[in-house]
């Protein structure tokens, strides 16, 4: 199989690559879940007013290291819907940004590995899902918010996540969503989790965020997918 003349196919996302290579080969299903090793909390949880009723957002987006602009701003868009869904902010229209408003930043970082992308949506083809094809996009989510006036550095959580990406291989026993709404929950569980331990931290005479031990992710104790 071979993508179009300079066309990059794993420059792409996984779940992209995997839809593309699914695509030529033929129709198939793929169904997305956030991994059930982490966390699913939301901002819903939360009372409205546990962030500044207004705030300027700066979303950046990686992908496996390399700036992702239209990533970063289909995240942005969902950022500003789970903070509207939850009554917990209005964003400001960047044009709109008063020197007083508050920033709300995320940071995150998408990795996963082009081959078990690119493989999954291969033997797609030629196995019609015979085979486990599987593709797992790991996630970082740095949150911090930046006060006006502020001049310490402003306490920043880090939160892991995955989604894992089925191809015609349903054998979970978890709701299956379409990748964007994986990412919703993913984007959600990392607010909620960043607003939870903010309000921890300004109980504290330092506020300082506690980042929570990760899942055991090793080969002992990775969860059965």
């Amino acid at each position: 199989m071979r993508a179009a003349p300079g066309f990059n196919l794993l420059s792409i996302p996984s779940v992209l690559a995997v839809c593309l290579l699914a695509s030529i080969a033929g129709c198939v299903t793929l169904d997305s879940y956030p991994d059930p090793a982490y966390t699913r909390y939301s901002l819903t949880d939360h009372p409205p007013g546990s962030l500044p009723p207004e705030v300027a957002l700066e979303v950046a987006y990686r992908v496996n290291d390399q700036p992702a602009p239209q990533q970063a701003a289909r995240a942005r868009d969902r950022v500003i819907h789970l903070l509207s869904r939850a009554s917990m902010a209005q964003v400001a229209l960047p044009e709109r940004v008063e020197p007083g408003t508050t920033t709300l930043r995320l940071r995150i970082d998408q990795r996963f590995d082009p081959a078990q992308a690119r493989n999954a949506g291969a033997s797609t083809g030629a196995s019609l899902g015979a085979v486990d094809n599987r593709v797992r996009d790991e996630f970082s989510i740095a949150v911090e918010l930046v006060e006006p006036g502020q001049t310490q550095a402003a306490p920043v959580g880090i939160y892991e996540h995955a989604i894992v990406t089925d191809v015609e291989d349903i054998s979970v026993d978890v709701p299956l969503q379409e990748y964007a709404d994986a990412l919703d929950a993913v984007l959600d569980d990392a607010l909620a989790r960043f607003v939870a331990d903010r309000q921890r931290a300004m109980q504290r005479p330092s506020p300082v965020i506690v980042l929570p031990e990760g899942p055991d992710l090793s080969e002992d104790g990775q969860p059965d997918l």
